[in-house]
Order: structure tokens, then C-alpha cells, then sequence
């Protein structure tokens, strides 16, 4: 499960994203976010999957409360009703990855990143 908690001064993540190379090339995507990246190596890719997702966070961080709701809604977020402050997205499976994206005879791995 996703999960996106925010507390006074920090906000914690926790998403599941995929991995696969093609054409030499390292791409990572996060659908719960919808958000990518890729690099010439697999170092290079979860670098700037870290680096979207702090600026994410950062963007969540400059928005009230109502318009952060909204924009999670908008991806498929839900607010836990036991925590005000904490979002959950139901994860996607690799094979909804790869029909979404129209990836053919590439493997996923799938990994989750935290902040």
C-alpha cells in the first residue's frame, strides 16, 4: 500500500514504483504519483526518482490543506479516515504497468522508495 503521512514539519512517503531498462537506458516509474525518471544507469535513474520526489514533496509542502487533498485526489489518493493527516493509494500491479505503459517483453522489478 502507498501511503503519504504529513505531520507538522515533515512529510513521510512510502510508494511503490518499477524499474525495467530498454534501449540502455534505466527508467523507474512511480504510478501512484505518476511520476518517472531514468538515467544511463540504475544508480542514475533512483537518484532522480529521489530527487521528483523530494520536489513533490516540496510542492505538497507550499499548498493548504484543501488544495493538497485535490491534487492527491486527482491521482487516486484517499485521506485515511483514521489519521487526518495521512493519505493511502491502493498499489498497481505489474501487469497494469505494463498494459498502461505498452511495454513489451520487458521485466519490471518492482521496489519501494521511501522519504
Amino acid at each position: 500500500m502507498n501511503q503519504i503521512h504529513f505531520s507538522e514539519q515533515i512529510v513521510k512517503m512510502s510508494v511503490t514504483a518499477f524499474k525495467w531498462m530498454a534501449n540502455d537506458i534505466y527508467q523507474v516509474y512511480i504510478p501512484s504519483l505518476k511520476l518517472s525518471s531514468y538515467g544511463p544507469k540504475n544508480e542514475a535513474a533512483d537518484e532522480m526518482m529521489n530527487f521528483s520526489l523530494k520536489e513533490f514533496v516540496l510542492d505538497l509542502e507550499k499548498v493548504k490543506n484543501a488544495n493538497v487533498e485535490f491534487a492527491l485526489s486527482n491521482l487516486g489518493w484517499n485521506r485515511d479516515s483514521s489519521e487526518e493527516e495521512s493519505f493511502s493509494h491502493i498499489s498497481i500491479d505489474k501487469e497494469d504497468v505494463i498494459q498502461q505503459l505498452e511495454l513489451k517483453n520487458i521485466e519490471l522489478i518492482e521496489e519501494t522508495f521511501s522519504i
